[in-house]
């Protein structure tokens, strides 16, 4: 029979086919073999179940004590929301009666006789809680005796003011009435009691330079007809605060902005203690999604951010941060810090903001996991008094099986010789091609699979010949446009401006590091001739290629308009290059830039911001500070756009530090930003070196920050010292 085998060629099937029968026979012969195998499977049984139930009850727990905290921290944010959406209300009905007092008091002053406050100009000290008028710079100059009975009426509020102080018991606040013609009646709120100025410095500059006016608060108040409420932003006294305000009019019309300010830090007092867990934190965002108040100091939710966190990286942050902005409510599950937290956020309809409580899922589940130990104990127990019972069991059936095991042995040997002598032969094959070999060709005429694997095998040499030179040429294509991308990068190198002819009037230093090969930041600097320098930082919207092209036109329209209109406002010049840049701008991208002129005669400092970083300034005595900064609108953007031209003059020893977003937005290993107070703090230890010097100390800075973190933008600095 075995001789017939041997002529018939049967398929791989047929082989296995009569294994088994093989095998069956000798199966049967170990029954007692078959029994202790049923043994096993019992108790593999008893296994799955005991992990099953531990799974199951797993679930359980953590499910109820996930609903648990989710309930309570919704709960909890509609809570507080509500809480401090009533306090904001109530902020905004007294602003409403301090400018309807306001109000009544200029439409009708015969009814009022004047009264006296403390002047800041004429008292040397102001104790909080009292009511003081303040001089703006502009209106002290001229003088205010032309409106000594507007601000005596004015000085009627003073009781209003004091009356309405009670309900902010001692939390940093300030409450007053800023006139269009210059004057402030206040009263503040200092926590300690003491005086409203922290410090000499302090009081000095903001007797000297502060113009209700001018800040943005009136502004905003100006433009409205009931209460409403700023963004974030820093005040005289260097806090985080917010504002209500809402005009009040005279006889003639709009005659000044009532205001209440918080502090942000008081005002997250409030909330701190009502965090739920160890890890719990509250928050508040504002309509635009940045975090106006927080528990947490770092980080994408740390407050006084001006970050829109709907635009961050993280998905389920920004997500759960659009649904906050549009008014939503509910709990979520949000990957911060590394790690899950459950996140529920209600609504502040009065202002449009949002609060937000977060608990790290892992404290949530910290029962769950407590009782699971807890049963895989009592589990570990079961499986010890099972294993004994079973072992007895598998010693008897040992010996049979290692019978069984050497016949099977002796069966398997025999067959499988006759069936991998084939496989022996394409084992042999595929080494030779494996080697290298691609002409090696594996013949079998077995039949069966066998041989549909060896035609598969010569298939195989054949598109693999092929593919080879299909890779040799894409490499090829890849080196070629590596050569190219480096060649882009001299070619944008070489339009920098080189080193300009000493001048005893000015020494400047600059310098970019590209994100990639090629970038889209430039910095420029020329004379217009012998009195008038011209200093111009940018950066272009996106990165690579199509970022240089553009940054190429920037740069050649604005260098050839400035030297083309000399003697044109420095606002109409960046205007015109606006329309140019705006001209077939297909792509739609458009560049942010700072340009400024120089008369080295006087000092004097023209300027236009275009959208970009602030510049810092820094003088003697003073440190680095930031230059003042009108809003204007990008280059490239939208056509016949009116541009504001601002002024400074720069004393001898002065520095200008221009830059690019890749130097305040370079991040650290953890993802920490390099930040402008980081900058600034930098210069001013630094201090008004030279411009070299300078530009060495904010790059090893800047290395020091980044650590191993790879560079994701570009990074461009000037530096110019004047005299």
């Amino acid at each position: 029979m075995l001789e017939k085998l041997k002529l018939r060629k049967i398929n791989i099937r047929e082989r296995v086919l009569l294994m088994l029968l093989v095998c069956s026979l000798i199966a049967f012969l170990g029954l007692g073999a078959l029994s202790l195998h049923t043994l096993w499977h019992v108790e593999d049984s008893v296994l799955e179940q005991e992990q099953s139930m531990g799974a199951r009850l797993s679930e359980k727990v953590e499910e109820f004590s996930e609903g648990n905290i989710k309930s309570r921290l919704k709960e909890s944010a509609e809570m507080k929301a509500l809480a401090i959406d009533k306090e904001l209300t109530a902020t905004a009905r007294n602003v409403g009666i301090l400018a309807d007092t306001m109000s009544l008091i200029l439409q009708h002053p015969e009814n009022y006789s004047p009264r006296s406050l403390p002047n800041t100009r004429e008292q040397d000290d102001i104790k909080s809680e009292v009511p003081y008028v303040h001089y703006s710079p502009k209106l002290f100059k001229q003088g205010a005796g032309g409106l000594a009975g507007e601000i005596g009426l004015a000085g009627n509020m003073a009781d209003l003011l004091r009356s309405m102080s009670k309900s902010y018991g001692r939390n940093r606040t300030s409450l007053y009435v800023g006139s269009g013609h210059g004057y402030l009646v206040c009263l503040d709120i200092v926590p300690d009691g003491g005086s409203i100025y922290p410090s000499q410095e302090y009081k000095e500059s903001f007797i000297s330079t502060y113009d209700p006016v001018e800040r943005s608060w009136y502004k905003l108040g100006a433009g409205v007809d009931k209460p409403v409420y700023t963004d974030v932003y820093i005040g005289a006294d260097g806090y985080l605060n917010v504002t209500c305000v809402m005009p009040y009019y005279d006889k003639l019309g709009l005659a000044g902005v009532a205001g209440i300010s918080y502090s942000i830090e008081d005002m997250y007092h409030q909330v701190a203690d009502a965090a739920i867990g160890r890890t719990g934190v509250n928050f508040a965002l504002d309509r635009e999604g940045r975090v106006i108040f927080s528990g947490l100091t770092q980080g994408l939710l740390a407050a006084g951010g001006s970050q829109d966190l709907r635009e961050v990286d993280n998905k389920s942050l920004a997500a759960a941060v659009a649904h906050m902005t549009a008014g939503g409510r509910g709990v979520t599950s949000v990957s911060l810090y590394g790690q899950e937290y459950f996140l529920a956020y209600a609504p502040m309809e009065s202002t449009g903001w949002s609060f937000g409580s977060l608990i790290a899922r892992e404290e949530v589940t910290a029962p769950t996991r407590e009782i699971v130990a807890n049963t895989e104990v009592a589990m570990e127990s079961f499986r010890e008094r099972l294993g004994s019972i079973f072992a007895a069991s598998a010693g008897k059936a040992t010996v049979l099986a290692v019978l069984m095991l050497l016949l099977v042995i002796y069966i398997s040997r025999k067959m499988a010789a006759r069936i991998t002598e084939p496989l022996y032969r394409l084992r042999e094959g595929v080494r030779e091609i494996a080697a290298g070999n691609l002409q090696e060709k594996v013949k079998l005429e077995t039949g069966d699979e066998l041989q549909e694997l060896a035609d598969s095998f010569n298939t195989m040499t054949d598109d693999l010949t092929e593919y080879m030179k299909k890779v040799t040429q894409a490499a090829e294509d890849k080196e070629r446009a590596q050569a190219e991308l480096h060649t882009a990068h001299s070619i944008q190198q070489s339009m920098l401006p080189g080193a300009l002819p000493e001048r005893q009037e000015f020494s400047l230093k600059a310098a970019m590091k590209a994100a990639r090969d090629v970038g889209g930041d430039f910095y420029d600097y020329y004379l217009v001739d012998d009195d008038h320098l011209v200093v111009t930082i940018a950066d272009v919207s996106g990165k690579g290629v199509p970022a240089a092209l553009f940054m190429a036109r920037a740069m050649t329209v604005l260098r050839s308009l400035v030297q083309g209109l000399k003697g044109e406002p420095l606002a109409r010049i960046v205007a015109r290059a606006n329309d140019e840049l705006c001209a077939s701008n297909e792509a739609m991208m458009f560049v942010t830039a700072f340009v400024a002129m120089l008369d080295l005669r006087d000092g004097r400092l023209s300027y236009v911001n275009a959208g970009h970083n602030p510049v810092l300034v820094g003088r003697a005595g003073r440190g680095f500070q930031f230059l003042p900064v009108k809003r204007n609108c990008v280059l490239g953007g939208v056509e016949e756009m009116v541009f504001v031209q601002q002024e400074e003059v720069l004393a001898s020893g002065d520095m200008l530090f221009l830059y690019t977003d890749g130097v305040t937005e370079a991040q650290s290993e953890s993802r920490a930003f390099y930040s402008e107070n980081g900058l600034q703090d930098l210069l001013n230890k630094t201090g008004l070196v030279k411009p070299q010097a300078l530009l060495e100390a904010v790059g090893q800075d800047l290395a020091r920050h980044v650590g191993a973190a790879e560079q994701s933008d570009d990074i461009t600095m000037l530096a110019l010292k004047y005299r």
